[in-house]
């Protein structure tokens, strides 16, 4: 099923970020985000889910701000909540998902 964040009733967490943030700020708040809603430090999460994306055209001349943009979408949150998995993710059966535009 698709839930607005609104009905977040549904989920067991969601961590919102920040848009054009860095990668470390996105690692930062994530697991700033875990250790507030969990309360512990280490294998809490059985799956980590990663839902990005965005897209931006390319201009004429405009090439290297675009693909800027286009790595703050899709990359850097990613390798953000992939980064959590070696702190947070149970050793044995974890699963990491991500998917974007």
């Amino acid at each position: 099923d698709v839930y607005a964040i609104e009905n977040s009733s549904h989920f067991d967490a969601f961590i919102p970020l920040e848009p054009n943030s860095s990668v470390d700020e996105l690692t930062m708040a994530l697991s700033s985000g875990i250790k507030d809603l969990f309360g512990v430090t280490d294998e809490a999460l059985d799956a980590v889910i990663c839902a990005n994306g965005g897209f931006a055209i390319d201009e004429v001349g405009n090439n290297s701000q675009i693909h800027d943009i286009m790595m703050q979408m899709n990359y850097f949150p990613t390798v953000a909540a992939s980064e959590l998995c070696k702190d947070y993710m149970s050793r044995d059966d974890g699963l990491f998902v991500a998917f974007g535009a």
